[in-house]
């Protein structure tokens, strides 16, 4: 039996620069366990949301990487903002 796996390649790349940070999400879309890559280890802020108003999880990290469990979100798509001390990025993020 032959099997063959799939892999995801990083949906969402943002340019360097020397303020912010460099940013690469996958898999996108997901079903559990989304990466979340810098170039850089910084101080950085996740929040995952529905809407500006309604946020699902606000954590902190201080490193060039995270993982961010939503195996119990329903299926959608979700905001995902990653925050540090002088920059701010937005990304659309599809939960299967």
């Amino acid at each position: 039996m032959i099997s063959i796996r799939t892999i995801k390649r990083p949906t969402f790349r943002s340019k360097i620069n020397r303020d912010k940070f460099a940013v690469i999400i996958f898999p996108d879309p997901t079903e559990s366990i989304l990466q979340v890559e810098l170039n850089r280890p910084v101080s950085f802020k996740v929040t995952l949301a529905i809407s500006s108003t309604l946020k699902l999880s606000n954590d902190i990290y201080e490193s060039d990487r995270a993982e961010i469990d939503i195996k119990a979100l329903s299926k959608g798509i979700y905001i995902l903002k990653l925050q540090s001390s002088n920059s701010k990025r937005l990304f659309k993020i599809i939960k299967e």
